[in-house]
C-alpha cells in the first residue's frame, strides 16, 4: 500500500484547546512514515489548555506510551517517558488531567511515579479491564490521573465499542 500515514496521537474536543504542545519521550517525528522502515515506538504527550462553557481553564495531556510486545510490566523506557510527563505536570498551574494508553499494568513501576501529586482514577474505581471483546487481552492499561483541584464526579470504563480498548468517561468539576 504505497503512501503517505501519519501516525500519532489526537486530542478531539467540542471545547476551545489553547496552547497546544507536543513533546516526544522516545524518538521523534517522522514525516516519511513506514511500517517497514520506523520504530512503531516513536512516543509523545500531547498538552493543551481546555476551556470549559464558564470559561474555567485546566490542562489535558494526553498520552500512548511505549509498547513492549511481551508483557505490560514496563521497562527503562516506560519509566523514563512516566518521569518526564511527571515532571512537566507538576509544574503546570491549576487542574491537571492526564490520560492515555499507558501500556502498562496497574501495579507498575513506571505507573507510581504519578503518585505523589496525582490520583489513579483506574485503580481508585477499581477498574478490572479497560478492553473489550474485540481483543484476546484483559488487561487495565488505560489511565486518568487527576491532581487535587479536579472533582471526580464519576468515572467509569464505556461499553460503548470504538476499538478494542474501552472509553474512560470522567465527569468532573474543576476548583
Amino acid at each position: 500500500m504505497a503512501g503517505t500515514i501519519d501516525f500519532g496521537n489526537a486530542i478531539i474536543s467540542n471545547l476551545p484547546l489553547h496552547n497546544k504542545n507536543t513533546v516526544f519521550t522516545n524518538s521523534e517525528y517522522d514525516p516519511d512514515f513506514s511500517l517497514e522502515e520506523s520504530s512503531y515506538n516513536i512516543r509523545n504527550f500531547q498538552h493543551v489548555i481546555a476551556e470549559n462553557e464558564d470559561g474555567k481553564k485546566f490542562h489535558l495531556i494526553n498520552h500512548h506510551g511505549y509498547h513492549i510486545p511481551q508483557h505490560k510490566k514496563g521497562d527503562d523506557f516506560t519509566l523514563k517517558a512516566c518521569k518526564q510527563i511527571y515532571e512537566y505536570a507538576k509544574l503546570l498551574e491549576g487542574p491537571v488531567i492526564i490520560t492515555g494508553d499507558f501500556n502498562l499494568e496497574p501495579g507498575s513501576e513506571s505507573l507510581a511515579v504519578f503518585e505523589p501529586l496525582f490520583r489513579n482514577l483506574s485503580m481508585k474505581y477499581g477498574l478490572k479491564t479497560t478492553r473489550n471483546y474485540l481483543t484476546h487481552k484483559s488487561e487495565v492499561c488505560d489511565y486518568i490521573f487527576v491532581n487535587d483541584s479536579v472533582v471526580v464526579n464519576d468515572f467509569y470504563a464505556s461499553d460503548v465499542i470504538a476499538s478494542d480498548h474501552q472509553g474512560l468517561i470522567l465527569d468532573f468539576d474543576i476548583q
